[in-house]
């Protein structure tokens, strides 16, 4: 998705070498610099976070992790979250400019016998307390794209600038026509009226005649 900034729009694009910019971590950030704040603490990790340490804030702090079991600490990280989920913060976070979403789906099926038999083999060898080490720690994870397709979406303004000042040019030097408010018959009927009663015809104006009533009647307006 490419949004467009202003003034059509309102988008960030404060990419890092570190991490992407995005809406949701842009809030995370803001919570997490209200639980250094308040708290004295910290409670996400990486990189994206680590990055608030240049902030001048807390360039010159060195924040521990938030123990949920501290009296002091676990009910501050309580009353700061309950704090952002009624807005109380203000997190000035809009959209990325340049965005892309994937749609999740995740599923689950029983242990395959093969590789059950592949991880028991496995779990004869020492290797080491990070592999393999507890019997309960290992999960098989298959990752891919369920689909090659993709929808591009770009957004572009309805209206310029150049369709703004036109449109002020036209309307200020483009003549208005004038349309009569009345129509004034110049000469009678030449023959009688259907609904009433025979009347004497008036002889025609002539031609100056009838160019001077002209221009008395819709010129002058």
């Amino acid at each position: 998705m490419q949004r467009i900034g202003p003034p059509h729009g309102q988008c960030s694009d404060t990419n890092t070498p570190m991490f992407d910019y995005s809406e949701a971590l842009c809030n995370k950030l803001c919570l997490e610099r209200e639980f250094r704040r308040r708290c004295n603490c910290t409670v996400n990790e990486g990189p994206a976070f680590d990055s608030l340490d240049e902030e001048d804030e807390f360039k010159a702090k060195k924040f521990e992790k938030c123990d949920s079991f501290d009296r002091y600490q676990g009910l501050c990280v309580q009353v700061v979250t309950y704090m952002a989920t009624t807005e109380i913060f203000n997190c000035t976070c809009y959209p990325a400019c340049t965005e892309v979403r994937y749609s999740a789906l995740i599923s689950s099926t029983n242990v395959n016998p093969e590789f059950l038999k592949i991880v028991q083999n496995i779990k004869k060898f020492p290797m080491g307390v990070d592999l393999c080490g507890d019997l309960n720690s290992t999960v098989r994870l298959q990752i891919y794209l369920a689909s090659s397709s993709y929808e591009e979406i770009d957004e572009s303004p309805a209206y310029t600038r150049c369709y703004d000042v036109s449109e002020g040019v036209t309307k200020s030097v483009a003549p208005v026509k004038k349309i009569p408010k009345k129509i004034i018959i110049l000469a009678g009927p030449p023959e009688p009226l259907p609904h009433g009663k025979p009347i004497k015809k008036r002889p025609l104006r002539s031609s100056a005649r009838w160019s001077e009533r002209f221009n008395q009647v819709f010129m002058s307006q």
